[in-house]
């Protein structure tokens, strides 16, 4: 399955700390030092108080899953990866 066609990823200074980590297998999301909310997706100030105050911390692997969807088939390339989840947190 490694062989899935992608689009090369083009991080710009925002997200570039989720996508290094990425590269060493570590998940990381942003926090605000302001109200201490963590959130999703990485942007470079907080949704909540809209700090740009913002530190990046290792996830703990928690989450609660709002909805998921599974792709019982995939079509060229990707019939092979099929069923395939996608879930939203």
């Amino acid at each position: 399955m490694s062989n899935l066609p992608a689009i090369p990823v083009s991080p710009t200074i925002e997200i570039s700390q989720y996508w290094e980590a990425a590269g060493r297998d570590v998940l990381v999301v942003p926090r605000c030092n302001v109200c201490g909310k963590a959130y999703w997706y990485p942007r470079g100030f907080c949704p909540f108080c809209h700090s740009t105050d913002i530190v990046w911390e290792e996830s703990d692997g928690g989450a609660s899953i709002y909805s998921f969807t599974i792709a019982q088939r995939g079509q060229g390339p990707w019939e092979a990866a099929a069923p395939d989840v996608v879930a939203y947190r």
